[in-house]
């Protein structure tokens, strides 16, 4: 009980703070905004984490061996003060062992600040805990190009030792060029140790019992670099075996069950003593309410609201507060934040079309082993480098899921241009496999900058489609901006642009 007290003293003096009951600044210094100090019992709080089990069925990338199951007291559970996450040796969903894998995502997540855990290590050669922190948003596209922060890692088969490491696009294990540090530790097992990162807009400093063991620096603004301009979210988790793992041995000698213990998770942000501004815009469509005023105190939390014009619907924020959000939100000012609303037309089905927010909604795919491509924002548009063309157009393909019902009449309009003459082949089709296509019409992009418009009918429901723009046959930059995608309220005849 006694951390619990101390928690609740330092929110009362920081609240009383942020709402002006104190009237000067807050002392410069870590402030405490966000903790589960895992009191009470049972589950982990469902205010605070999720349950992650999407990735069972693909080995969550690196052929793990657990299945992660869902809200089971046997693999999560909190009690006598502490998180306790197991791993057991138990067949289910198709694994021989269960876990349990839990985020923060649904709080928004946090952009700099420093976010620690008090934690003590399971052992065998076959375990791999970790808390890390991936984007809330997938504002530079899937990983490794949105970023990951391992605050800890620890690998089972090297029994003494901690991992400190973050991945970028051009700094990542599959490349072999990830940055990171590594240190030994005594009693990894048997005590509690103090796990942080503490992250500015300029760079992430990492430590153990708060000694710092390594730093990763902003030395260009380039995303490849630096995605670490975002929101990120807590994950913790307990892993069984990988592809690391099998080439050190295996899971064989590992005995189970084994218990990642967490006395606490802290959130923190940095408050410099100095009063703050806090701009609000809007794109078309909308407008915000909030008390405004040239400069809030540190920590000073700010209601906002987003209302849609008619016609209009609200879509999500950006920049101070992450798309989790919504049209109702607060904000804790603790330095010159810019914060946008986003509106679009009622019958608009798709999301971040004109690439405001990156490549926020958008999932993007290469054939690796055919061709090769990049995919990056310039000139406020989607470019599309085809540096190697595959043998389909299908081998690079961007899409964003939508559904689509039987006997409705879909448009779908885009602005393009090339560099050179570039096929591109519109789809709308399944998004599982075997990927068939309802509806396509191949394009051929000029350099100059063109409206392209697909119309066609839907004969079959399926809630689980995706429209997808294939550039796998091209080669040299494409560029796309203002994808448009509307449902027709009468049925129109199938036309097509080229």
């Amino acid at each position: 009980m006694r951390k619990a007290r101390c928690y609740m003293i330092l929110l009362f003096l920081f609240f009383l703070t942020a709402t002006g009951d104190v009237l000067s600044s807050p002392e410069p210094g870590w402030v405490l905004v966000w903790a589960d100090e895992f009191d009470g019992a049972g589950l982990p709080s469902p205010a605070y984490w999720t349950f992650e089990t999407e990735g069972n069925q693909w080995g969550w990338g690196n052929n793990e061996a657990q299945f992660y199951t869902d809200r089971r007291l046997e693999n999560a559970r909190v009690e006598e003060g502490r998180l306790i996450i197991t791993a057991r040796e138990e067949p289910m969903g198709g694994k021989e062992y269960t876990s349990a894998r839990i985020n923060t995502r649904k709080l928004g997540g946090w952009l700099y600040g420093r976010i620690d855990a008090r934690i003590k290590l399971p052992s065998g050669p076959g375990i791999w805990p970790a808390f890390w922190m991936l984007p809330v948003d997938n504002f530079y596209g899937g990983w490794p190009a949105g970023g990951e922060i391992d605050i800890m890692e620890f690998f089972g088969f090297m029994p003494d030792t901690i991992y400190c490491t973050i991945h970028t696009s051009a700094y990542n294990h599959r490349r072999g060029t990830q940055k990171g540090s590594k240190l030994k530790v005594a009693n990894l097992h048997d005590d509690y140790h103090l796990y942080a990162v503490e992250w500015f807009p300029d760079r992430l400093d990492f430590y153990v019992d708060d000694a710092k063991v390594f730093s990763y620096e902003k030395t260009e603004d380039h995303p490849a670099a630096w995605p670490f301009d975002q929101h990120f979210y807590a994950i913790l988790n307990c892993a069984v075996g990988g592809d690391w793992c099998y080439r050190m041995g295996g899971i064989g000698g590992t005995p189970f069950p084994q218990r990642l213990e967490v006395d606490y998770v802290r959130v923190y942000q940095w408050n410099d003593g100095n009063p703050h501004t806090l701009l609000v815009t809007a794109t078309e469509g909308g407008r915000i309410h909030y008390e405004e005023k040239e400069a809030y105190v540190p920590g000073e939390e700010v209601r906002l609201r987003a209302e849609a014009e008619p016609g209009y619907k609200f879509l999500y924020w950006s920049g101070g507060l992450s798309t989790v959000h919504g049209s109702e939100a607060r904000i804790k000012v603790f330095y010159d934040t810019a914060v946008r609303a986003h509106f679009a037309p009622e019958a608009e089905m798709l999301k971040n079309g004109d690439f405001e927010m990156g490549l926020l909604a958008w999932n993007r795919w290469v054939d690796t082993e055919a061709a090769a491509a990049e995919f990056f924002i310039d000139q406020g548009a989607l470019r599309v480098d085809l540096k190697r063309p595959g043998k389909y157009d299908w081998q690079v393909q961007l899409t964003q899921a939508v559904p689509l019902a039987k006997g409705k009449t879909y448009t779908v309009s885009f602005d393009a241009w090339a560099r050179r003459r570039s096929p591109v082949t519109l789809r709308l089709n399944q998004n599982y496999p075997p990927y068939a296509a309802y509806a396509y019409q191949a394009f051929t992009i000029g350099k100059e900058k063109k409206t392209y418009n697909f119309t066609v009918t839907i004969d079959k429901d399926d809630a689980g489609s995706r429209l997808e723009f294939d550039f796998g046959q091209g080669r040299g930059p494409v560029w796309l901006d203002n994808i448009s995608m509307i449902e027709e309220t009468e049925t129109i005849a199938v036309t097509g642009g080229k």
